[in-house]
């Protein structure tokens, strides 16, 4: 069965948003843990519209898994 992440972030304005990832293999997802930080890109103009990468990025600095 496949998995999603939560995930939140601080767009350009500053407004907290979240999200949920692509489906993904069992094993992918739980390679996160709470506070991970990752790579989300979302489009500025529409902050809704985001997507979840799969990269790593150090420990959560405002977006990352929760």
């Amino acid at each position: 069965m496949q998995k999603r992440l939560c995930f939140g972030f601080r767009d350009a304005a500053g407004h907290e948003r979240e999200g949920l990832s692509e489906p993904m293999p069992p094993d992918d997802a739980y390679d996160w843990n709470p506070g991970d930080a990752g790579e989300i890109r979302y489009d500025v103009a529409n902050p809704d519209d985001q997507i979840w990468t799969g990269q790593r990025h150090g420990r959560c600095t405002g977006a990352g898994v929760f």
